[in-house]
């Protein structure tokens, strides 16, 4: 007989798709995951940063932060640098999630 343990669900790169982010939870939950794992990349390219942030920070058992994360923490600090040297659709996307973050958001992403 198999051993019986947690059935845990792994998601990541999330990118602010918050539609697919509420499809993968519930396939998750329907499959039966007693606890969710964040692999990071929460943020980023889709509309919908904050509401993405807020419904991990409820749904996710363990998060670590993803690099896309991380480089939106630092968009103040690197905002002009990167408004030369990133491509632009990159640099407004990575203002977009910045803008888009509120303080509690952040902290969590940063924790």
């Amino acid at each position: 007989m198999p051993a019986s343990g947690p059935r845990i669900a792994l998601l990541a790169d999330v990118h602010g798709n918050l539609p697919a982010l509420e499809a993968v939870l519930a396939d998750a939950r329907g499959a039966g995951a007693t606890a969710i794992w964040n692999a990071g990349d929460c943020v980023g390219y889709g509309p919908f940063p904050r509401q993405c942030v807020e419904l991990l920070r409820e749904a996710c058992d363990h998060s670590v932060i993803g690099n896309y994360d991380a480089k939106v923490l630092k968009f103040p600090r690197k905002r002009d640098k990167w408004s030369r040297s990133k491509q632009p659709l990159k640099f407004q996307a990575f203002e977009f999630a910045w803008q888009n973050l509120d303080r509690p958001s952040r902290d969590w992403l940063a924790g």
